[in-house]
């Protein structure tokens, strides 16, 4: 008679009452469904890269920008789970990559200043209220930026960003020992924190921005 059914890993552990009373385990295979972190740690075992644990940056930064509406404005939220044929995941599965990633790196071994610009939004753009509120910020605020944000280490290329000269440029400092992406571009784990530390209008003939500084929370 059928004691009872246990399902350890792949396996059916079926317990057995025999008819001298002793137990015996039958043991039979069942299929189980492969997890997304089983496919992922075979795909970068396959290209000869075990783990991010020890870098300075996160595998998959050059596709970030792509996914980025989805924490502002996402006008087709079932996307989230459609494949992006270039790295064959789904935005969901890279963010949840992403995110372990992050917590892997190595800490920056020095203070640091970066440079992030947000070119000025029309009033039509669907981004324009948030745009506006970041154009508001006050100094003792602190802010949250949603996506990966990317920012450099070059403020003359952060400024490529800034079209006309118009809009937001962020002067943000960053402390010894913060996780961040840094390899090229600066990218900040997603729902970062910053404390606005000081603001500026910068007004001339042929500029019109707000210089913002803030500093990192780690």
């Amino acid at each position: 008679m059928i004691k009872g059914l246990l399902k350890l890993g792949g396996f059916l552990v079926r317990n057995v009452v025999g008819k001298t009373g002793k137990t015996k385990n039958l043991v039979k295979s069942v299929p189980t469904e492969e997890l997304f972190c089983h496919k992922y740690w075979k795909m970068v075992k396959d290209n000869g890269k075990l783990t991010c644990q020890g870098q300075k940056s996160v595998d998959l930064g050059e596709y970030l920008h792509s996914i980025n509406h989805h924490f502002i404005h996402s006008p087709y939220p079932k996307m989230i789970d459609e494949i992006q044929p270039q790295v064959g995941l789904t935005p969901r599965q890279i963010i949840s990559k992403t995110d372990l990633d992050f917590k892997r790196l190595l800490p920056t071994e020095e203070d640091m200043h970066v440079y992030r610009c947000i070119g000025e939004k029309p009033e039509f753009f669907s981004e324009y209220a948030s745009y506006k509120k970041a154009f508001n910020v006050k100094k003792g605020d602190v802010i949250t930026m949603r996506e990966y944000a990317y920012a450099a280490e070059s403020e003359a290329y952060a400024r490529n960003f800034l079209p006309n000269n118009k809009g937001i440029l962020y002067d943000i400092e960053v402390p010894k020992g913060s996780k961040i992406s840094r390899y090229g571009d600066i990218i900040f784990p997603r729902s970062s924190k910053f404390e606005c530390i000081d603001t500026k209008n910068i007004i001339s003939a042929d500029e019109n921005y707000k210089l913002v500084k803030l500093r990192y929370l780690t």
